[in-house]
């Protein structure tokens, strides 16, 4: 009899429980969005703040900007902002890959430069003080790796940089709405777009992991370029065997 009645005040227990725990969760859950959705209010304002302070200069020396010595968080952010709406399709971070070609006569992708105008604005962002700033960067990465492609590449194998902002945001309590930012082991560093220099083979390409880059700049399974991203270096792909990397 008195095994039945501690068996019975174990599963009142349960009972009492389970709903607090729900509720308890579910208040958890409508503060995050509650938080996000005035965070987010915050991000268009600055977004448009951002806008006007922005240097009025060419997207390829936006892009140089953005590794000036001695730049604000805050310029580096417009900046990089403004070579984002003129890289991209309505400044929209998912649609990064849609840009192609070069910056010439140096021979730089505008895809990969297109990333670092995405990735250099969060990093910016994290270290601003404005409300906003963390909302907008949190938004840039959520629209940005809403792309399979971008996640897998910027996010699980992206550069040191990457890492530092998602730690900041985290940091903040700046989530994405599964609550962890994706990342894995680091590769590289910043700027990840690189002027083209060189030659490598393909068969030495592939044997050392290089990302193929595709006749107009982008990430491809096989391509006529080749992105060495621990070097931080890109080649033209030669078939010819003979033929080995130069600096």
């Amino acid at each position: 009899m008195k095994r039945r009645n501690g068996l019975v005040f174990v599963l009142l227990l349960v009972v009492v429980s389970v709903p607090a725990a729900f509720a308890s969760r579910f208040d958890d859950l409508a503060a995050r969005y509650e938080s996000a959705a005035a965070g987010n209010a915050d991000a268009e304002a600055l977004r448009i703040r951002l806008a006007e302070e922005a240097e009025n200069i060419s997207p390829l020396d936006l892009w140089d900007s953005l590794m000036r010595e001695g730049i604000s968080p805050e310029l580096r952010a417009a900046n990089a902002l403004a070579l984002l709406d003129a890289l991209v399709p309505d400044g929209d971070p998912a649609r990064w890959n849609e840009t192609g070609g070069f910056w010439r006569p140096r021979e730089i992708p505008t895809p990969l430069a297109a990333v670092d105008a995405i990735l250099y604005a969060a990093g910016a962002l994290a270290e601003m003080n404005d409300p906003g700033a963390p909302w907008l960067a949190r938004k840039l990465l959520l629209a940005f790796l809403s792309d399979p492609a971008a996640a897998l590449l910027f996010a699980d194998h992206g550069p040191a940089e990457y890492a530092k902002t998602v730690y900041a945001l985290t940091r903040r309590n700046v989530l994405p709405p599964h609550g962890v930012w994706r990342k894995d082991a680091p590769v590289g560093r910043l700027p990840l777009a690189r002027e083209v220099r060189g030659f490598v083979t393909r068969d030495r390409a592939y044997a050392e992991g290089m990302t193929f880059l595709d006749a107009i700049g982008r990430p491809a399974a096989n391509g006529v370029y080749a992105w060495d991203r621990i070097r931080g270096r890109i080649y033209e792909v030669a078939d010819d065997r003979r033929l080995w990397m130069q600096p």
